[in-house]
């Protein structure tokens, strides 16, 4: 397995160097060797766990499909075929998707005495521009007192 998988490096890198040389692009070699194994193992990973699943445990599909049922609201999640990963994973969710839903409750009240306090200026604003306001009538005319002494 080891040695298909140098193999298919190298060719892929082949590859990406004479895509590099028709469109330009520049790749460098160690780079993109190490990417192209990460990457490698990751495909490999999965398709091996979707495969052959542990006993035990949830392929990535059946958790993906949890996961879907759980937003929805369904209570017939499988938690026993979790690995216990997998069910961390899923209560760290819960608790991260209920402490947005406070944040949401919150900014929405943040929102609405926005609104209230910018209608008060507003109205405020209003009030002065038509000399509805008793102080700036009183400030004007004590202002002027003071500079004709």
């Amino acid at each position: 397995m080891s040695h298909n998988r140098q193999v298919t490096c190298s060719y892929l890198l082949n590859l990406l160097h004479g895509i590099s040389n028709h469109t330009g692009l520049t790749l460098e070699r160690p780079i993109t060797q190490s990417r192209l194994r990460r990457i490698q193992e990751e495909v490999q990973h999965q398709l091996t766990t979707l495969k052959d699943p542990r006993k035990g445990q949830a392929s990535p599909i059946e958790v993906r499909r949890n996961l879907e049922c759980r937003k929805m609201g369904s209570s017939s999640v499988n938690w026993e075929g979790l690995s216990p990963k997998s069910r961390y994973i899923l209560d760290t969710m819960k608790e991260l998707r209920e402490k947005l839903d406070l944040v949401g409750k919150s900014l929405d009240l943040v929102q609405k005495d926005a609104h209230r306090t910018n209608n008060k200026v507003e109205a405020l604003s209003k009030a002065k521009e038509e000399g509805v306001g008793g102080h700036s009538g009183h400030s004007r005319s004590s202002h002027s007192s003071k500079e004709e002494r």
